[in-house]
């Protein structure tokens, strides 16, 4: 028995050192085989996520950041989580990116004034987009060149509004404490990004969103693949991607939709579908939630 589990324990060994190079969707993929695959998997994504955030949080402070991460129901978004779901990319992360709910910005302040943290009050303000009710700009007081945190928070209760309404693809990834979304799997593991069709959750956009010659510049130090016109020019999303209601902002005809997902609240109808009306329900560890995967519970 105990020659059995030394053997077990290094098949197991050798398959999370694979899946330690495996771009996001294939890890996707592995972790709807079965429980043992989505401990891996997890596993692996919690390895990549502390080591992205270890230029902006020091290492004494992950619990703690982790805690108020859990009990503000806050998310991490931007270069690091990007960094964390293409594990086998070798750029640097950028800023370390926070979105809170309405009302949690305050205890993030707490938590930065009691370690610390210097505030950059010149930029604060530089960082709001849509969606968003307030942003503060921090970074830690042992070095100068650690990066900046950015905290914004979101004008309704729930860190999804600003995502929604982001301009680009690739920053439609977002991990809580406990769960990872990812809109887009198969662009990001392809290394690239289109422009979304975001704006105000009850208006209706037919162009998709011009970025800004900033926003681009990070885009290509990103060794992403840009495309403008809201979709991807050299492959069709097939089967796996469920028809995108044209009046959810930033969904509309992109990618391969088979993780980060949502349940329409309302019968389909031809009005704008508002994002408060939609809630996520896929994540890395719970069954796939895409009627088209075969481990659908829709299907069961």
């Amino acid at each position: 028995m105990n020659s059995l589990s030394l053997q077990l324990s290094e098949v197991e060994e050798l398959v999370l050192e694979i899946l330690e190079h495996c771009d996001i969707a294939s890890l996707v993929a592995a972790s709807h085989g079965n429980q043992q695959f989505r401990r891996l998997a997890r596993s692996v994504l919690s390895t990549c996520l502390v080591h992205a955030l270890k230029p902006s949080i020091p290492d004494f402070l992950l619990l703690q950041f982790f805690t108020l991460l859990d009990h503000t129901e806050s998310a991490i978004v931007g270069s690091t989580i990007l960094k964390t779901v293409t594990p086998h990319c070798t750029w640097e992360t950028g800023n370390l990116n926070i979105v809170a709910p309405l009302y949690a910005f305050s205890l993030w302040e707490d938590f930065f004034t009691m370690h610390r943290f210097i505030a950059s009050i010149d930029d604060t303000f530089g960082h709001l987009q849509n969606n968003t009710h307030q942003a503060g700009v921090w970074y830690h007081d042992e070095s100068k060149h650690t990066k900046k945190i950015i905290v914004v928070e979101s004008a309704d209760d729930s860190v999804f509004l600003p995502i929604l309404s982001s301009p680009l693809s690739s920053q439609m990834n977002i991990i809580t404490s406990s769960h990872l979304y990812c809109l887009y799997p198969t662009l990001t593991a392809d290394g690239i990004s289109v422009n979304s069709f975001s704006g105000l959750p009850h208006s209706f956009n037919t162009v998709p969103v011009v970025l800004s010659d900033t926003r681009l510049e990070v885009v290509k130090n990103q060794g992403l693949q840009f495309y403008a016109n809201g979709e991807r020019p050299d492959k069709a999303c097939g089967v796996e991607c469920p028809k995108i209601e044209w009046a959810l902002k930033g969904y509309r005809n992109v990618g391969i939709f088979h993780w980060g997902g949502y349940r329409l609240m309302k019968e389909t109808t031809m009005d704008p579908i508002s994002a408060y009306q939609c809630s996520f329900l896929w994540s890395l560890g719970r069954e796939c939630c895409n009627q088209f995967c075969p481990r659908s519970i829709l299907n069961v």
